[in-house]
């Protein structure tokens, strides 16, 4: 069958060979990007206990990633638009490989930083190019749920970077851990090339890219929105990607064991929560509350529920960071 509105699939047709070529490609890409995004706060003890970091260094190490990672969103997104998603996506995951292998070999601080920041930079497209690919060979009606189910997967790849990685980095300590993602990130590289139909844009020169990113800098929306997302899923992707973990174990008094696996099943919290704000909209609109008050009642609750955290309270922390991630991941409606 083929999809009105939608690219052929490149061999073939078929609703399961759309997925197999056109979406689990982008997927797997954007699952390795949240293992990398929340591996720190499992490796971060073994980095301060070979290497002599602080907290501060380790800090910077999270830091690092996330430069990279804001740096590439424009020119990705101006790439995505003139290239298309399969050639951006596979060579920034080469570059994300190398991070990888960087961050492996690192002697100290500064390289494990460069490594951080080039896993960033190669990661910093995998949504987006799953994004873009979604918009390039799914119907608009089937988008909401395409985008919906990709955006869950990262919560699995959140929570594969915590007891899993424990365990990994038990048996082989963290540089093999890290040899390990490189190896998987360069073969979702590959398997978004090899398999993934190519899908070029209408080649707009670099000046028309920018005249629109100029535009989208100008929109009275993109102002009244961008604040309150980028403060609140700021604030929750700093948390989650390094300080939860040591919250746990110097508020609450977690064991490292124990820790993981609070991570872990906290972490899993994303999958409902992007699948809940995605229903959100639909139905509060039934009540007649538009989608700007719903983002801001999102980051409303997700002010109030740090507010026990701030204090350490530590009775029932697993489920008051559960609650931490559902409602920070809401904001997301916004988009």
């Amino acid at each position: 069958m083929t999809f009105p509105g939608a690219a052929p699939p490149p061999r073939g047709e078929g609703f399961a060979r759309i997925v197999a070529t056109c979406f689990l490609p982008f997927v797997a890409g954007y699952l390795l990007s949240n293992v990398f995004r929340t591996v720190n706060a499992v490796v971060g003890p073994r980095l301060t206990a070979e290497l002599g970091l602080d907290a501060a260094a380790i800090g910077v190490l999270t830091s690092a990633y996330f430069a990279g990672f804001s740096l590439t969103q424009i020119p990705a997104g101006i790439a995505l638009d003139r290239w298309g998603p399969r050639r951006v996506q596979a060579a920034l995951l080469t570059l994300a490989t190398v991070g990888a292998l960087v961050f492996a070999a690192a002697p100290d601080a500064v390289g494990l930083a460069l490594g951080r920041f080039l896993i960033g930079a190669g990661v910093g497209a995998a949504l987006m190019s799953g994004f873009k690919a979604n918009t390039l060979f799914w119907p608009p009606e089937r988008l909401p749920l395409a985008n919906g189910v990709l955006m869950s997967f990262a919560g699995v790849g959140a929570a594969f970077g915590t007891l899993p990685v424990a365990w990994l980095a038990d048996a082989m300590g963290w540089r093999g851990v890290f040899v390990l993602l490189a190896a998987l990130t360069a073969a979702s590289a590959a398997l978004v090339w090899f398999a993934a139909p190519d899908r070029p844009g209408a080649g707009e020169d670099w000046r028309a890219a920018l005249a629109g990113v100029r535009r989208v800098f100008a929109s009275k929306l993109f102002w009244r929105v961008v604040p309150v997302c980028a403060v609140s899923h700021g604030a929750f992707q700093a948390w989650i990607a390094l300080w939860a973990a040591p919250w746990l174990r110097e508020v609450a008094g977690y064991g490292p064991t124990e820790t993981a696996r609070t991570m872990f099943v906290v972490l899993l919290g994303i999958i409902p929560g992007y699948l809940l704000s995605g229903a959100a909209p639909g139905f509060v609109a039934r009540f007649g509350i538009g989608l700007e008050r719903l983002v801001s009642l999102y980051a409303l609750g997700f002010v109030a529920v740090q507010v026990p955290l701030a204090l350490g309270v530590t009775a029932f922390a697993p489920a008051l960071w559960l609650a931490y991630v559902v409602l920070g991941v809401g904001t997301v409606s916004a988009y």
